[in-house]
């Protein structure tokens, strides 16, 4: 309690007002120097706290912040904008369940403080229960329903349910209240891009950054959806997948030396994995076998996860590393600092622009070695030193530009056979009397082009029907959107089948057995649908281009000989695809051969999968180590 006189403390109220006044404006330096007259008068004035913690926020001494509005909140226990505004500070700390924790104390000091229910909304999205988030977004509409946020928090929400119509609802009124959003408007291109309208995504993900230059979500969707358009080739497509990672090249980040830790003479070699997809994911599972049979007397693993969704794969890889260090909850800077303390030789960034990975790492430089590895382009990172590849994605007269070296290892692919695969029943047409072709690829990947080639397909082919698959995306509202998109091209609703159902990986599989033959997708092909096609022996017919998004299935059909369906055009592709029907129809394809050609193949050879890799990384050092010298 304080002992001022009430004039003494009208004064400071005004002054406090003052302070108030600019901080609202960004004036921080005004505000800093008025909160500390007043607490220089009364160093118990808890509003002055409080704001000079948010003024060190701005400011980004997230520390100093923390333990002003702590003592703000010790003065004054029941003010729910101090939690809330803790919780903006931890957001900063990527201490997540701190965040949590502290709009909750906000809401039960002030149920109905909008600020707190819209952001405990936003963070409950992507670690919480849905019930929860719809229960506070109803909430925050009662208080206010013309706030933008809880309906982009909406949108976001039906859009990791998979319900894109309804999430595009709910971003379309975000953006009627502000339309100058850059963060719904990304988002809306997310909708749009799911449900496998990528020109339109792009043209939201381009308005999105020119709303604000700086936001990574929207230069990194972007990144990935000029990969699944056939308009964005050559030197466009690299100066804009570089211009994505410009003001990481700008910050001049670099800041540790190396040159006597690379000299040192070792035992083993340092090797860390960076990556959110220690987990069932394509990824993932790409990744186990490489993991699980490294040479554990020559390297020491280590895991930097920032997994969202931990499963027993999860665990397996903690059991298969020698270190595993969770970082989500770590900011850049921060990683990369725990990185060079464990002294790592070679840092490999695992699909950099997808998910949660954190590829932005690599500017600091915090190993002397940094690989790219099963991201699709190049990261346009010039402190990324190598991408992995192989001869098939990026033959040696490539065309593809990239920042990093290539690196060709013998083959790029490793897969793993589930525990647990449906037996393989004779081809469909033998009791349908006509043939299915099939996709379960993304919606994103059949652009107009793949549109077009399978329509010509089906009116060559009497009676013979597609069938497409992803998830549940495929529901009632995209049903009619892709009919429509069927007809354009004169295929009649009757000959495509829509199936929308989230099932687990047995359940999947066996959804093969209903086609004949798998239609893969361009320039963007299919791996994980390559590799279930031909694991549940169903023939693939693939195009290939001139970069390494566009040969995915090249390689992994070359590595099984399975080959014969290869395409160069258009047309090849036709009539590969009505080759492969004359097949099926006279009975000559051999499903179980199919699936045990892959399984015999180098794709499941995980030692000697680890044993390429290694002698990679070793062949790599030891290139370093010369140039040192």
């Amino acid at each position: 309690m304080n002992n001022l006189l009430p004039n003494q403390q009208l004064y400071l109220d005004s002054q406090f007002s003052n302070a108030a006044s600019h901080f609202q404006v960004g004036d921080l330096s005004a505000a800093e120097s008025e909160c500390r007259n007043i607490l220089q008068k009364d160093k118990s004035n808890s509003p002055a706290l409080a704001l000079l913690g948010m003024v060190a926020y701005k400011t980004g001494h997230n520390q100093q912040a923390l333990s002003l509005i702590k003592s703000a909140i010790e003065l004054e226990p029941h003010e729910a904008k101090y939690y809330f505004e803790l919780g903006l500070i931890f957001h900063s700390l990527k201490k997540t369940d701190d965040e949590i924790s502290s709009y909750r104390k906000a809401l039960n000091i002030k149920k109905d403080y909008l600020p707190a229910l819209v952001n405990l909304a936003n963070l409950l999205i992507t670690c919480g229960s849905a019930d929860e988030v719809e229960k506070l977004c109803k909430e925050a509409i009662d208080v206010d329903s013309h706030q933008p946020q809880i309906y982009n928090n909406l949108g976001q929400l039906h859009l990791q349910r998979g319900d894109l119509y309804g999430s595009m609802t709910y971003f379309k009124k975000a953006l009627k209240i502000q339309p100058e959003c850059a963060e719904t408007t990304n988002n809306l291109g997310v909708a749009f891009q799911l449900m496998g309208d990528i020109d339109k995504a792009i043209q939201l993900f381009s308005k999105a950054l020119e709303l604000d230059s700086n936001s990574e979500l929207a230069k990194r969707n972007m990144s990935i959806a000029i990969l699944n358009s056939p308009v964005w080739s050559g030197n466009n497509r690299f100066n804009l997948l570089k211009s994505c990672s410009q003001s990481l090249n700008n910050k001049k980040t670099r800041k540790y030396d190396f040159s006597s830790h690379v000299l040192k003479s070792k035992p083993k070699l340092k090797i860390g994995y960076i990556s959110s997809d220690f987990h069932n994911h394509p990824v993932g599972k790409n990744l186990y076998p490489l993991i699980s049979k490294h040479d554990r007397s020559q390297f020491e693993i280590y895991l930097y996860s920032s997994t969202e969704t931990t499963d027993e794969l999860t665990q397996s890889f903690r059991e298969n590393s020698d270190i595993f260090r969770e970082i989500s909850d770590k900011t850049f800077p921060t990683i990369a600092d725990i990185i060079y303390s464990d002294q790592i030789d070679i840092i490999v960034y695992l699909a950099g622009r997808f998910n949660q990975n954190k590829s932005q790492i690599a500017a600091y430089r915090p190993a002397p070695v940094q690989i790219s590895f099963h991201d699709c382009a190049t990261s346009g990172i010039p402190e990324m030193d190598y991408w992995l590849t192989d001869n098939y994605l990026h033959p040696v007269n490539t065309e593809e530009l990239s920042t990093e070296k290539l690196y060709r290892l013998k083959q790029f692919y490793q897969f793993s056979k589930p525990n647990f695969c449906p037996h393989i029943v004779n081809s469909p047409f033998e009791h349908n009397n006509y043939v299915t072709f099939g996709s379960f690829c993304k919606p994103e990947k059949i652009n107009e082009e793949v549109l077009k080639v399978w329509a010509q397909l089906l009116q060559k082919i009497d009676n013979s029907k597609l069938l497409l698959k992803y998830k549940n995306y495929y529901d009632y509202e995209l049903r009619k959107k892709w009919l429509k998109k069927f007809k354009k091209y004169g295929i009649s609703p009757n000959r495509i089948i829509l199936l929308a159902h989230n099932s687990t990986d047995p359940d999947h599989l066996a959804f093969y057995n209903q086609i004949d033959i798998a239609l893969d997708p361009f320039p963007f092909n299919g791996a994980t649908s390559t590799f279930e096609s031909l694991l549940m022996g169903v023939p693939v017919i693939s195009l290939h281009g001139e970069t390494f998004v566009s040969r995915v299935s090249s390689t992994i059909l070359k590595q099984c000989k399975q080959d014969e369906f290869i395409c160069d055009s258009y047309d090849d592709y036709i009539l590969n695809a009505i080759r492969a029907s004359q097949l099926t129809i006279n009975g000559r394809v051999k499903r179980g051969k199919i699936r045990q050609m892959l399984l015999n193949s180098p794709l499941l050879n995980h030692k000697e999968y680890a044993k390429q890799v290694e002698a990679a990384y070793l062949d790599i050092w030891k290139n370093l180590t010369l140039k040192l010298k």
